[in-house]
């Protein structure tokens, strides 16, 4: 929903600039929806097969850190990395930092981040069509249904020691090693 209220709000913006070039070259307000309507469906599409966006606060997101133990050199990975909070924060720690997002407007922030000095990357991709063998830890929110689905899916493709740090779900059929404030650790 926020995604939506944030892409919403880049739109009415861009609109406003673009009005006066948009009248004097006769664009058709339909162009202006086909193409909103082209950025908008990922992150609806996103919110819908892993979670939606919404902003990890900054105290769930350093239980998430402390939790994961992260060293430097170390390859983290954030599923639905949204606008990327936790990707910068595990990059400032060394570690060599990917988020995927579907939402284009949360992947270009993403990006303007990285160009003012943020370490790590945020890449606009499917969570479920990438390669997760090599990580070290990976961070997630994603709804019950869809922590089914990671652990049926991904979790087997994880290497041995890799850490899976979730954010408010569990895997129903894991046990976690460490459980705190609503964040759960599991050690495959």
């Amino acid at each position: 929903m926020l995604d939506a209220m944030i892409f919403g709000g880049i739109v009415a913006l861009v609109a406003i600039l673009l009005s006066p070039i948009l009248v004097r070259y006769s664009i058709d307000p339909w162009v202006i929806f086909a193409i909103a309507t082209i950025v908008l469906l990922p992150g609806f599409y996103g919110a819908l097969t892993g979670g939606p966006f919404v902003p990890t606060p900054s105290k769930r997101r350093d239980s998430m850190l402390k939790l994961a133990k992260i060293k430097a050199g170390e390859t983290v990975y954030d599923l639905g990395c949204g606008d990327g909070r936790l990707v910068f924060a595990a990059g400032a720690l060394g570690a060599r930092a990917t988020g995927f997002e579907l939402s284009i407007p949360l992947v270009l922030w993403g990006k303007i981040q990285a160009l003012f000095g943020k370490k790590g990357r945020v890449c606009h991709g499917d969570l479920w069509r990438q390669d997760y063998s090599k990580a070290d830890v990976i961070f997630c929110y994603l709804l019950p249904r869809t922590m089914k689905k990671f652990e049926h899916k991904i979790w087997p493709t994880l290497k041995k020691g890799a850490r899976v740090v979730s954010n408010g779900f569990s895997m129903p059929g894991i046990w976690e090693k460490k459980i705190e404030e609503h964040v759960y650790l599991y050690v495959k």
